[in-house]
């Protein structure tokens, strides 16, 4: 029998460090989006996709929702925006034990006609009548499609919001291969898992100081080996002896721990080099935006 095929884009939004990206990786099935304890550790927005049925969902995990100073704070915040108007849903994840609501309530209410789910995260760390008292009163606030209660880390909770995905999507073909998880190119992805962990390596603000590039990739068929070479950019040379550790030794246990994820996902023998450079002004170099798909003057 053939079904009749469904799509629907889905914008996956909240203030920081709500477990975004947690919940997309769920929905997928894999990681596609990086994640740490850290708040903004999304830096722009990233397709994750699930197949449901006959329906194809086009996740997009996006930064936290903040009130940006800097230019790639305003470049950030604009990206969910964008992600918000072009998705014909929005998914508006809470976290159930601190909920910040906020920014997050203003910039929904001010994207006419959206359709939008609430996504209680991290249940497991509240008492449930607090918890439906905030689901009641965020309700009265704005005429929400659904609400879920799910702990993303645990799984909880997770199929239930795939089904009304499914359930809800139009008829439409899908725009992405079947087998396709992620629109993030392994360069891209290799970066960034680089960088998630500085994130969970480095503290303070010597992880928002950094940022990581890869510069060469070389695949080595006939051996089944990859080599890469990634640069990792500081703004400070004070900051150089933070990175590396006492002998080079955090480096080196951050070089092998991505070494280790990047051979398991890609099938293959990975040989990773790193280096630390400063580059003081990475956060206006417009290269790092293009790269991203951020925009650099808003």
């Amino acid at each position: 029998m053939n079904l009749q095929k469904r799509f629907e884009t889905v914008a996956v939004v909240g203030e920081p460090n709500v477990g975004k990206s947690t919940l997309v990786n769920a929905l997928v099935g894999q990681k596609v989006s990086i994640i740490s304890p850290k708040a903004q550790t999304t830096r722009y927005n990233l397709l994750g996709l699930f197949v449901e049925g006959d329906t194809q969902i086009a996740l997009t995990d996006t930064p936290g929702i903040f009130a940006p100073r800097e230019r790639l704070g305003r470049a950030m915040v604009n990206a969910v925006r964008t992600a918000m108007h072009n998705a014909a849903r929005v998914l508006w994840v809470i976290d159930a034990s601190h909920p910040r609501i906020s920014r997050s309530i203003d910039l929904l209410q001010k994207i006419p006609n959206v359709q939008a789910a609430i996504v209680f995260n991290k249940i497991d760390r509240v008492a449930k009548p607090k918890l439906l008292e905030l689901a009641y009163y965020l309700n009265e606030q704005y005429p929400f499609e659904a609400t879920f209660m799910v702990s993303a880390l645990k799984q909880d909770g997770i199929q239930k919001i795939k089904h009304f995905l499914a359930e809800s999507a139009p008829s439409g073909e899908w725009l992405y291969p079947e087998d396709q998880v992620t629109n993030l190119p392994l360069r891209l992805f290799a970066a960034e898992l680089t960088r998630e962990r500085l994130y969970k390596r480095l503290h303070q603000e010597i992880p928002y100081a950094c940022i990581v590039e890869t510069e060469q990739w070389e695949d080595f068929t006939f051996k089944n080996e990859t080599r890469i070479v990634q640069n990792i950019y500081i703004q400070k040379d004070s900051q150089r002896p933070i990175l590396l550790g006492k002998g080079g030794e955090q480096i080196h246990e951050i070089r092998a721990s991505v070494q280790k994820e990047l051979s398991a996902v890609m099938e293959r023998k990975v040989h990773l080099f790193l280096y630390v450079k400063v580059h003081e002004n990475w956060p206006e170099d417009k290269a790092f935006y293009d790269l991203w798909g951020l925009r650099y003057n808003v």
